[in-house]
């Protein structure tokens, strides 16, 4: 919980040293990102007795990296594995 409450406040300080207006429409979508969605997910984790980054989602499994398993993932992305 606490990455995502820094990753906000990270947001705040890059939206005051820039000055593009693309740059900052792009911190401001990945602060509301943070802010918006991810924060209250691992908010709501937490308070269901979980604790934040010891789950095991997508982010924790172990891809695999030869076989089968390696090369069908990366043909869905459209490279050659």
């Amino acid at each position: 919980m606490q990455a995502e409450i820094e990753n906000i406040a990270m947001y705040d300080r890059l939206l005051r040293e820039t000055n593009e207006p693309e740059v900052r429409a792009l911190f401001q979508r990945l602060q509301a990102k943070s802010r918006d969605a991810r924060l209250p997910v691992v908010e709501r984790c937490v308070a269901w007795g979980g604790e934040a980054g010891n789950g095991t989602g997508p982010g924790m499994r172990r891809q695999p990296t030869s076989g089968a398993g390696h090369a069908n993932r990366t043909r869905r992305r459209g490279r050659v594995a």
